[in-house]
């Protein structure tokens, strides 16, 4: 028996902006367009530009000063444009876009764009991320604030050791 696999690859040239690994796929976004490392979706147009992305499994957020905008490798489409809530950092997480700056967070849903939460944590947001199935952040004290459902607020859910400034996924 012999297994042989090939490994997908990505070629761009000097207009890369930036690009984003995930565990399912890469995303490397251009002035006009955004390709993924998905045979199914080798990338798409563009209409306006861009700063930066960020990926989750087969999702990429793609966002400047004033919008953001939601891609799927797998339907090979945007789910939709979204104004911006914070002037900051964004992560994509399942189901979920976390915008921080400073202290502040705010928190929607990646299909409808519907605000979940929006407001001020009272300390310093070093990253964002996704644990346990919930949207998290760490704040630069150590402490992990976790969304909850019920309340539509981030609480604390525990204190990570020290020099920790990044959440992984």
């Amino acid at each position: 028996i012999s297994f042989s696999k090939t490994y997908q690859r990505v070629y761009s040239d000097s207009d890369v902006i930036s690009f984003a690994a995930g565990k399912d796929m890469i995303a490397v976004l251009k002035p006009d367009e955004i390709g993924f490392t998905v045979a199914s979706c080798p990338g798409l147009y563009l209409k306006e530009k861009y700063d930066n992305v960020r990926v989750y499994g087969y999702e990429a957020v793609i966002y400047n000063g004033s919008r953001v905008d939601v891609y799927s490798a797998k339907e090979c489409a945007s789910f939709g444009i979204f104004p911006r809530l914070l002037n900051g950092n964004v992560e994509i997480v399942p189901n979920y876009i976390i915008e921080w700056a400073g202290s502040q967070a705010a928190l929607r849903n990646a299909y409808t764009g519907e605000e979940l939460y929006k407001g001020d944590t009272g300390i310093n947001i070093v990253s964002a991320g996704y644990v346990k199935g919930v949207p998290v952040l760490l704040q630069d004290n150590g402490y992990l604030l976790s969304y909850d459902k019920n309340i539509k607020a981030f609480v604390l859910s525990g204190q990570m050791p020290s020099g920790y400034n990044e959440i992984y996924h």
